[in-house]
């Protein structure tokens, strides 16, 4: 989901790629001290993003009242709702 997803907080293969997938998975769990940095990274970005409490839930309220003008840090995770809702 390259929405959510970059080099710097997650890794992308190609979505029928199964053994590419199933390779970066064997490589991400042989070598953890490797991938701590994108480890971080991903977890702020849900932090930041996608955190119920703080961002998810009051872009649903503001979404369900019909207000069109959200603050910007609402945005991504609208569009997400958005998205699941059609």
């Amino acid at each position: 989901v390259r929405e959510v997803l970059n080099r710097e907080n997650g890794i992308l293969v190609p979505f029928f790629d199964v053994d590419g997938l199933a390779g970066r998975v064997i490589d991400a769990l042989a070598h953890r001290s490797r991938y701590s940095k994108i480890r971080k990274a991903a977890r702020q970005t849900i932090l930041d993003r996608y955190d119920f409490a703080q961002t998810c839930l009051p872009a649903l309220v503001n979404f369900i009242q019909g207000e069109t003008r959200s603050p910007s840090i609402y945005r991504p995770a609208l569009k997400s709702v958005a998205t699941v809702a059609s």
